[in-house]
């Protein structure tokens, strides 16, 4: 509107005469001009784009600092090297300090370890707080051993005895770069092992800040402390920013590019404009998809080399300076699965999933100059913790990191958090793994869709997003006891924390059938109460998933191996009913002979009365 005017104060009814030269005259029951409006237009509005609503990120808000309580119970405390652990070794009442320099090696020596402290209340790992604040190849390295490789050591040792009550967890570090792998191990243990209450915490302070979080627990379980006080985690709706311009004359490398999503990406490059492009992957193979974008007159080299791996970025990077224009972009797509439950998981695996992701992108980060932009291809796993994937989503979580760091050095980075792509990327040829995801919540994106998210994102102010389909109440319907998390307090569709039902010997059974038959997809009813679980295709991660679902129906704590004690439906009911003490002490005796039993109270009754 070109003006509006207004004369007096408006009535509760009004009345409105509008002329087609997009003028308006709003006026009372008595004709007295209330307001003037003139050159008026109207213009539909752009649709909105269905990605609009898939958009996350993670916000950070201020929360009350907390009062510390008096300190009671046993403490383990894995120690820094700079004396902040000692400090709080000093203010707890009986805590064992264990320091990185100590020769944990193997689950022997972390047994030991926890040998020492029985009956422990909580432990806090402080190693990550030892971690370099300059990072470089060797010290990534070097501090996933410190951090995610020690946590991972100290979880399988506490799981191992097999605990009827289960310390809690913090995770504490500075912030450093390297330590980020840490944010997504804990989110996915929090997903497969709710019991630790793990919580991970940036301390940017002092013990005096730190000693709260430990004694009066609020419940939230990621937390910043710092000189901007205290602040925790939300994940929230994002909106799709402003793209900038990109001139695609460039030269465009990408990683990972001879998968289906390094070569949609491509074809997209092509669309946009590209004419230079670096398909970079560990293997040489020739596509049809290749042939196709050099017939359409786009130079396409297929580099081979491992992105791990530093001489070779370096030798692909020279290759560009010397034959094509000069780089301008890079996409990261390189990726490695590897899926395991936490227990399952050793190093070797662990290092086998980080390596291309976080070894991979810090090589690109470090030999590459001025760009357009700098992209990460990451996966929402580190934000939801995708139960089975904690080496997954621990490499993802650097991603961000690394864009977020880049960032401050006035560097371009865009990490997407992707969710499921259905027709291209290595969940592609892993159907049953993605029908399981799509089954909890986790809807599927086309390339095309990513790409045309990709392209909403490239060169606007976004730094790290997730593009993530979700579902959340059929998340949490099957991993009920992610409801009570705080991260995800402020979405709409949250559910509430599941209480615990009330249940009676006969209803035990039904309840093991019910879950299991969500689970396999299954009708209860079909479902044999003798066949060894196993036989019916449970595997370790269902395994897992079941025992959740039946502590947070039930409201007992389950040993991580309970399915391998009992297991059967019959078995796992009988267990479970004598854990619940609902056990009937006379259900074996016969009618008999309780009737015998009452006889005998009886005359007891009747002799006392006398």
């Amino acid at each position: 509107m070109e003006r509006i005017s207004l004369h007096r104060r408006p009535p509760n009814q009004l009345w409105v005469h509008a002329r087609a030269t997009g003028d308006l005259v709003v006026f009372d029951d008595e004709e007295h001009v209330i307001a003037e409006i003139t050159g008026l237009r109207a213009r539909d509005l752009p649709a909105r784009k269905p990605y609009e609503d898939w958009l996350y990120e993670i916000s950070w808000r201020h929360a009350e600092a907390l009062e510390a309580t008096e300190p009671t119970g046993k403490w383990l405390v894995l120690a820094d090297h700079g004396g902040v652990g000692a400090q709080l070794a000093q203010r707890l009442p009986d805590a064992v300090v264990a320091y990185a320099s100590d020769g944990l090696v193997d689950d022997a020596d972390w047994d030991r370890l926890l040998d020492s402290v029985p009956d422990c209340t909580g432990i806090v790992h402080m190693w990550g707080v030892d971690a370099l604040e300059v990072t470089t190849v060797d010290s990534l390295a070097a501090d996933q051993w410190l951090t995610t490789f020690s946590a991972l050591r100290l979880v399988r040792a506490v799981l191992r005895r097999g605990l009827r009550d289960t310390p809690r967890l913090w995770f504490v570090t500075k912030g450093a770069l390297s330590t980020s792998p840490l944010s997504g191990f804990g989110r996915t243990l929090d997903m497969e092992h709710p019991e630790f209450r793990s919580v991970r915490v940036e301390l940017n302070g002092s013990v005096d800040d730190l000693l709260p979080e430990l004694l009066a627990p609020d419940g939230e379980n990621e937390i910043a402390l710092g000189l901007s006080g205290r602040r925790v985690a939300r994940l929230t709706r994002r909106e799709v920013g402003t793209p900038g311009e990109v001139d695609w004359s460039g030269t465009y490398l990408i990683t990972g590019g001879l998968g289906g999503l390094g070569i949609g990406i491509a074809e997209w490059m092509a669309e946009q404009g590209a004419r230079h492009i670096v398909l970079l992957g560990r293997t040489e193979r020739s596509l049809e998809a290749v042939d196709a974008l050099r017939a359409k007159g786009v130079e396409v080299v297929v580099a081979q080399a491992d992105v791990t791996l530093r001489a070779d970025v370096a030798r692909v990077l020279a290759d560009i300076d010397r034959r094509m224009p000069p780089l301008k972009g890079v996409v990261h797509a390189a990726m490695v699965l590897d899926d395991r439950t936490i227990l399952d998981l050793d190093e070797e695996r662990f290092e086998r999933v980080l390596a291309p992701k976080v070894l991979g992108a810090w090589n690109l980060h470090e030999l590459t100059g001025d760009l357009d932009f700098f992209v990460l291809y990451s996966s929402a796993s580190n934000i939801i913790g995708s139960p089975g994937q904690a080496n997954y989503a621990a490499a993802n979580a650097f991603l961000g990191a690394l864009a977020r760091y880049r960032t401050a050095l006035g560097k371009p980075a865009l990490c997407i958090d992707w969710g499921l792509f259905a027709e291209a990327g290595i969940m592609a040829d892993r159907a049953a793994e993605g029908n399981r995801l799509a089954d909890r919540g986790i809807g599927t994106l086309t390339p095309e869709q990513g790409t045309e998210i990709l392209g909403a994102l490239l060169g606007s102010d976004v730094a790290h997003i997730a593009a993530l389909r979700l579902n959340l109440r059929q998340w949490l319907e099957f991993f009920p006891g992610a409801a009570a998390n705080p991260l995800f307090a402020e979405l709409h569709d949250r559910e509430e924390p599941v209480e615990a039902m009330e249940v009676d010997a006969e209803s035990v059974e039904p309840l093991v059938r019910d879950q299991l038959g969500r689970i396999l997809h299954l009708d209860p009813a079909r479902i044999d109460r003798a066949a060894p679980f196993t036989s019916m295709g449970v595997d370790s991660l269902m395994a897992l998933e079941l025992r959740n679902r039946l502590e947070a129906a039930l409201g007992v704590r389950l040993s991580v191996t309970v399915l391998f004690a009992a297991p059967t439906v019959a078995a796992l009911a009988e267990y479970l009913i004598d854990k619940l003490g609902l056990v009937d002490e006379y259900a074996d005796v016969s009618t008999e002979d309780l009737l015998a039993l009452l006889d005998e109270s009886l005359d007891r009754v009747e002799g006392g009365s006398e």
